[in-house]
């Protein structure tokens, strides 16, 4: 004979298990993304790393910026990125993909430190690169900051 309790026991068991299978099937990338930070220890930081070439060799640097990327940061390259495909679809004009691109990042609070601007602008530099097939020069990149 069947107890009520031990069928609810066994039936709600059941049914917490089934639901917390799906939740990881559907969230499957999310929680390995969460578990991988954690294990890493938040060491999700874009570092980039540029050489810069002056007139005279002597004036010639190696810069070097580590920026932590919150959403703000993610959230402007994101959007950037389907600026870009968008432009690349319509065969946009150069400086009009730039005078897009300065609204963009104004419509963002992206912090005024150098750091920052320039892993953007060298991100912004690999976007265009890889979806449009070219690339914006130092004083073009310079340019998307001017009137922040």
């Amino acid at each position: 004979m069947i107890l009520w309790s031990s069928f609810i026991g066994y039936y709600g068991g059941a049914t917490i298990l089934y639901w917390v299978s799906v939740i990881v099937f559907v969230f499957k990338s999310k929680i390995n993304g969460l578990f991988q930070r954690i294990s890493n220890g938040r060491a999700d930081f874009v570092t980039t790393e540029k050489f810069v070439y002056g007139s005279d060799p002597k004036e010639s640097v190696r810069r070097t910026s580590t920026v932590d990327p919150g959403l703000p940061f993610e959230a402007v390259l994101s959007e950037i990125r389907a600026y870009l495909e968008q432009a690349n679809r319509e065969e946009a004009v150069r400086n009009e993909m730039l005078y897009s691109l300065q609204r963009i990042i104004g419509r963002h609070s992206v912090a005024p430190d150098n750091a920052v601007r320039l892993a953007i602008s060298d991100r912004i530099n690999e976007m265009t690169g890889d979806i449009c097939e070219f690339s914006f020069s130092d004083d073009e990149l310079r340019s998307l900051w001017v009137k922040l």
